[in-house]
């Protein structure tokens, strides 16, 4: 039978009802869910980690008794104490996926749309309500009620349903954050976390009616803002090994799609490019990419080409020194030691601590864990790296686009060029010239200049990795390098970079700075460890700045 594979649907039945499409079989995740403890569960996942699919999976074994040939095929089916409850919950489910309205009062008017659809589905409710009940109900219904109404919409649903059905419900909410996403780009912030506070509160907190709350998302957003005196809710994020398996492929599912794809060939390339996240002991794909991938057949970039990225662009423009230099070392396939915060709050991403900045990237997919520590307070000791060769190429591309618009792809390879063939005039030409046009992007600041200005070439540097080893910071010779550049051919040439911030822009500090450079770089024998590979054709380059000034240069 041939396997069609499908990255255009989030919906359970249609996948189980469209003959030859392949399911993962995630159904054991039902399974967690019905064992656990707290009545609300949240689990925030990156973007396109399969969270829609589950919770679609979720709500037709909890309501829908037609299913049932569904989960017999699955691995659900092997726990008949589970199976006893397919179709037998009334469930209400939500998604907020399309959430990306650019004002509150637009927010709100998407969100009254929601509910009355969701109200839509339970309209036989109306025969057993109240006037006062019915009133209300038909307001909602309409998109009708003030916010003061909505904000307990969700929470009167589940009232409702249960004294209809006699049984306790189920909420299960997609995408949750999207709106406060929204309210944090487009300067509404505190407006609609107010709201969901109440909306949230009403819904989760100390409601009789309620049998589980599950929400999905990108982000933990604060207790303090979202979940204000609700101690019933789990987080499971991406640093909880609990339901680690269930948000994206293993390993096993990977082998599995590779050979009823029939490309087992491809195989070491695939994990190459979309392998890399980990939860607990547990490697993940991203299954967006892995099925995209299915049905191209391309070794290609998909998941970083499904949102705007410019937030990762602004978090390495605007950040410190510091957050530069570990950048470096990703892009150089290092991994770093960072503190992650899974209580962030999102205000804090624009001049952030350094800890929301990694949060961040870790949590919405753009970083991966190789280890975790419990460390001061709620903080976390993470060790991380790039997850794949997709995500490197993001960091690649955005780490280029720092340059103005007039910097086109073609001047930015053509300026690489100039460097790693020793055309020293140009390549100085370019630099300046992108260093006087594009400071507005950074802050050199007075801590430690050169730092920064050793992290701004670096920055520049990453591009050459698949011609160059780019070192920063190695002892060779006599003392440690600031930067060298090894040609993976030996017949290239190398490079050796030191760097100076002069004491001023006067032609005369300027120029001692120079020779101070050029003299550290003979005098503690820098091209050493070339010359132990074997690369002999080498060039000498000191680097002087002061603010946006300049000099180079070779020996």
């Amino acid at each position: 039978m041939v396997i069609k594979f499908s990255s255009g649907t989030s919906d359970f039945a249609e996948l189980s009802t469209t003959p030859s499409a392949y399911l993962v079989d995630k159904s054991l995740f039902i399974r967690e869910l019905f064992l656990e403890l707290d009545k609300v569960v949240l689990l925030p996942r990156p973007r396109r980690f399969g969270k829609t699919l589950n919770m679609s999976m979720l709500c037709n074994f909890l309501s829908n008794p037609d299913s049932r040939p569904w989960f017999e095929k699955l691995k659900i089916n092997n726990y008949p104490d589970i199976m006893a409850h397919l179709g037998q919950h009334p469930t209400i489910f939500l998604s907020f996926k399309d959430a990306k309205q650019k004002t509150y009062p637009d927010m709100l008017a998407y969100l009254a749309e929601v509910m009355s659809e969701t109200y839509g589905k339970f309209r036989h409710l109306l025969n057993d309500l109240e006037p006062d009940q019915k009133n209300y109900f038909h307001k909602i219904l309409e998109g009708k009620a003030e916010p003061s109404a909505l904000n307990r919409s969700l929470f009167k649903l589940t009232h409702w349903l249960k004294e209809a059905t006699g049984k306790l419900v189920w909420v299960v909410l997609d995408e949750y954050d999207a709106p406060i996403h929204s309210g944090w780009q487009y300067d509404y912030y505190s407006d609609i976390v107010s709201f969901m506070q109440s909306y949230l509160g009403a819904a989760f907190k100390d409601n009789s009616y309620l049998y589980r709350g599950v929400m999905t998302g990108i982000l933990r957003v604060s207790r303090e803002n979202i979940f204000s005196g609700l101690n019933n809710v789990s987080v499971y994020s991406m640093l909880s090994p609990k339901y680690g398996e269930y948000f994206g492929f293993t390993d096993p599912e990977i082998d599995l799609i590779c050979e009823l794809g029939e490309f087992q060939q491809e195989r070491e390339n695939i994990r190459t490019w979309y392998n890399g996240y980990q939860i607990g002991e547990i490697q993940l794909y991203n299954p967006w990419s892995i099925v995209s991938y299915a049905i191209d057949r391309a070794l290609k970039p998909y998941w970083v080409n499904t949102s705007n990225n410019m937030i990762v662009k602004k978090l390495i423009a605007q950040s410190g020194w510091r957050i530069k230099k570990a950048f470096e070392q990703l892009m150089l396939g290092e991994n770093v030691l960072v503190t992650i915060d899974e209580h962030a709050v999102l205000p804090g991403v624009d001049g952030a601590g350094a800890e929301v900045i990694w949060s961040f990237l870790l949590f919405s997919g753009y970083l991966k864990v190789l280890s975790c520590e419990l460390g001061e307070g709620t903080y976390f000791n993470v060790r991380v790296a790039i997850p794949n060769e997709e995500i490197r190429r993001l960091y690649q591309s955005q780490l280029s686009h720092l340059f103005p618009s007039t910097y086109s792809a073609e001047t930015y390879l053509d300026m690489l060029q100039a460097f790693t063939h020793g055309e020293v005039a140009r390549f100085s030409n370019y630099l300046k010239a992108y260093l006087a046009s594009s400071m507005s992007y950074f802050d050199a600041g007075a801590e430690e200049p050169e730092r920064f200005y050793h992290g701004f070439v670096l920055g520049i540097l990453v591009a050459l990795k698949e011609t160059h080893w780019v070192r920063s910071n190695r002892e060779s010779g006599g003392g440690r390098y600031d930067v060298l550049v090894i040609p993976k051919d030996k017949n290239n040439l190398g490079i050796i970079l030191e760097f100076k911030v002069a004491d001023s822009e006067s032609e005369q500090d300027m120029s001692q700075a120079i020779q101070k450079a050029l003299a550290q770089i003979e005098k503690l024998n820098y091209e050493a460890e070339l010359k132990d590979l074997g690369i002999n054709n080498i060039l000498k380059l000191a680097i002087v700045f002061h603010k946006k000034q300049m000099i180079l240069k070779a020996v």
